[in-house]
């Protein structure tokens, strides 16, 4: 298949339209086209239904995404790592959920290259499922995800158990006192796309949100400034909470599920996938393995 029409079928495939895809890839709209017309003759397969203003994926469209995701990443970590021969030992490859990465990696991996400086690290962060759908395609060594990853190739074991609380702008003093399960319907709420089962009952995506964000972090600032709530990891807003910018609110009459997630690594370890999990496992991040329920009861996440 061709790379070009590959990265063209992606951009077409997030964006949903032949002219945004046109404009960011600095293409005419028929080089677009001839481009996916190229693939579905290959493939013997229609991958988008075409409207007047917009493009989804067809059944077939869908499973070619996940390859196609993987086999640009493939190409751009192969050009990357022969860039690097001369000055490094050798390329280690981490994938990250956006909130992992923002309350653990960034620290660990800051740590690991001042440890290790032949070592060069290529850190993708994204959503989980992004992650999941690249991991099979062999396009990282180690991640970190909030869904439980079983693959012949990989090992999946439990990284963390973090607390999730409800909280609001220090000057929103309407329930100070805590909140009942029946009032949580009565709040507004700023919406993130972590798609966690455990939270259909005070979430639902058919709700109306003022503000809806897919990466958990950038809701905080928005939180500090207006009356709305959000629940969120503890350790992601435990600064805030801290210096008083954030409050928590106790719901009084129920447990809010913890956020559990998985570090995966490759069978098939080399020395610098060792050595990066040495350095895990003396960090202190991962949680005892007794506070972590078994995968298959565990809520999953997107984040």
């Amino acid at each position: 298949m061709n790379i070009e029409a590959l990265r063209t079928f992606v951009t077409l495939a997030n964006c949903g339209s032949f002219t945004r895809t046109a404009q960011d890839l600095s293409v005419v709209q028929s080089t677009v086209s001839s481009r996916i017309k190229e693939l579905e003759n290959e493939l013997g397969q229609e991958l988008f239904t075409r409207g007047k203003n917009s493009a989804a994926l067809t059944k077939a469209g869908l499973i070619l995404l996940s390859y196609a995701r993987s086999i640009i990443d493939l190409e751009t970590a192969a050009i990357s790592d022969f860039n690097k021969m001369d000055r490094f030992e050798g390329v280690l490859s981490i994938a990250a959920a956006h909130t992992l990465y923002d309350s653990y990696l960034f620290k660990q991996i800051n740590q690991f290259l001042t440890g290790h400086p032949t070592i060069s690290i290529r850190a993708t962060i994204a959503h989980t499922h992004e992650i999941i759908a690249s991991l099979g395609g062999g396009s990282f060594d180690i991640a970190y995800t909030y869904s439980f990853f079983s693959h012949p190739k990989f090992t999946c074991i439990p990284y963390r158990v973090d607390p999730v609380v409800l909280v609001t702008a220090s000057s929103n003093t309407t329930y100070l006192e805590g909140i009942t399960s029946k009032e949580l319907s009565n709040i507004t709420y700023v919406y993130s796309d972590f798609e966690w089962a455990g939270y259909d009952w005070v979430l639902p995506k058919s709700r109306g949100y003022p503000l809806e964000v897919n990466i958990m972090s950038r809701i905080i600032s928005y939180l500090e400034v207006n009356n709305w709530y959000c629940f969120l990891p503890l350790v992601l807003v435990e600064k805030e909470i801290k210096n008083g910018s954030l409050i928590e609110i106790k719901v009084l009459d129920m447990k809010i599920p913890d956020m559990r997630s998985y570090l995966i690594y490759k069978n098939q370890r080399n020395q610098f996938i060792d050595d990066w999990l040495e350095t895990e496992l003396s960090s202190g991040n991962r949680a005892p393995a007794s506070l972590i329920h078994t995968p298959a009861s565990a809520p999953e996440g997107n984040e």
